[in-house]
Parts: structure tokens; C-alpha cells; sequence
């Protein structure tokens, strides 16, 4: 179908048939092409143009938002499956405590043996002596002689 082949009357007629929902898919093409030539510069075809222009902004427009709400979408998903992933893996490991002590160079793994370390080490920290004092070891190491005024 060629634009040329029909008149004025006959392209009213037709866009009548538009605003009745009474065109095919085919015809409707047909109509967006002869409103984009030049010979749909007639001030009865403004209209249709204004009808058409706004059809085709408000659909793009809805693409847009419907592009970015699926990548919203997408991100909140993506998000909460790396969260909780994320949980899962810490969640499997805290169930497992680990007791690790350097003892001699080598480490050491055994819970019994790390604690009874851990116990002998903090026997030998709370044994406080006029020998093991805090005071008489700072005194050594800074070489400070203990004078008293009589």
C-alpha cells in the first residue's frame, strides 16, 4: 500500500477507523508513515499526530521505568543472595571453635593440651611473691636500688 494511492477523505476515514479501534496492524503502520511524510502537514491531521506522539512518548517512557525497576530488582536480589551466602559460610565455621597455641615453635591443636597450657601459664602469672612482684622486677630492669628515708 502506497501513501499517495489515497486521499484526504479517505485518510480521515481512516483515522476515524483508528479512534473506533476498527484497524488492522497493518493499516495502523500505514497511518504512522503517511503521518510522518510531508503530505500529512494538513492542519486536520494535527490530532492524530498529537494522539500518536503521545502514545509513543508514554510507551517509552514506561520501557524506561520498567528497565529500571528490573535492575532494581535485579540488585536487591543479587544483594541478598551474596548476604546471605555470606551468613551460611560464617554460620558453618563459628560451629567449629578452634584452640591453637604456639608451644615450642610447633602448633599445637589439641584442646586438652592448649588448655592445660593456658591454666599452668595463667598459675604461674597469679603467683605473686615478694621475689615475683611487679615491683622488684621493674626495679631490676631499670636498675633502680630501693633507698628508704629512715
Amino acid at each position: 500500500m502506497k501513501i499517495d494511492k489515497y486521499s484526504t477523505e479517505e485518510w480521515l476515514t481512516l483515522i476515524e477507523r483508528y479512534y473506533d479501534a476498527l484497524t488492522t496492524p497493518q493499516e495502523e503502520e500505514l497511518l504512522k508513515k503517511f503521518l510522518a511524510a510531508p503530505e500529512a502537514d494538513a492542519p486536520c491531521f494535527d490530532e492524530i499526530k498529537a494522539t500518536l506522539a503521545y502514545f509513543a512518548v508514554s510507551k517509552q517512557t514506561h520501557k524506561k521505568k520498567r528497565a529500571t525497576t528490573r535492575l532494581l530488582t535485579r540488585s536487591v536480589a543479587a544483594a541478598a543472595a551474596i548476604i546471605i551466602a555470606i551468613a551460611s559460610v560464617w554460620q558453618t565455621n563459628s560451629d567449629q571453635d578452634i584452640c591453637v597455641a604456639y608451644i615450642n615453635g610447633r602448633i599445637v591443636t589439641d584442646e586438652a593440651i592448649v588448655m592445660q597450657q593456658m591454666h599452668s601459664a595463667m598459675a604461674l602469672i597469679s603467683q605473686t611473691t615478694s621475689e615475683n612482684s611487679i615491683e622488684k622486677q621493674l626495679s631490676e630492669m631499670f636498675n633502680i636500688t630501693d633507698t628508704q628515708e629512715e
